[in-house]
């Protein structure tokens, strides 16, 4: 029988209440086992008992929900080596932001050129390079 006032490490505890140390302090921060923090280190009245398991709620069925159409862009992008495409245009066209596609540019990933006013324009060929075919919307 445990002495009044004696406390229990989690793994000792754990092995007594045939738990895991790590369910024992998830338990601990949770609330439903009471113990107390000694030197950082949870501590466990030695008499201390099992929290119960309650029964589990039951959820409602789940219905499988039927998929929403996709609709089709407007206006599919042309992969034209003659067309090209202001920053916020190609932006709009991929998942990539206005910063983004400027960075590509400068590194050579897109395709493009700057206009004499220093305006980014990406080439239509970049919409079929593969790093980009992934982020076509």
């Amino acid at each position: 029988m445990a002495k009044p006032g004696e406390y229990l490490t989690t793994k000792e505890y754990a092995e007594k209440m045939g738990l895991t140390v790590s369910t024992v302090t998830k338990q601990l921060r949770s609330g439903k086992i009471k113990g107390v923090k000694k030197g950082g280190k949870w501590m466990i009245r030695a008499g201390a008992s099992v929290p119960k398991k309650s029964a589990p709620e039951k959820s409602a069925p789940k219905i499988p929900s039927t998929p929403k159409p996709v609709a089709a862009p407007s206006t599919p992008p042309t992969s034209d080596s003659q067309s090209s495409y202001s920053v916020d245009e190609f932006s709009k066209m991929t998942f990539l932001t206005p910063f983004g596609v400027k960075e590509w540019l400068r590194k050579g990933i897109l395709r493009g050129s700057q206009t004499s006013s220093g305006d980014w324009r990406v080439d239509g060929s970049s919409l079929n390079l593969d790093p980009v075919k992934r982020l076509l919307r």
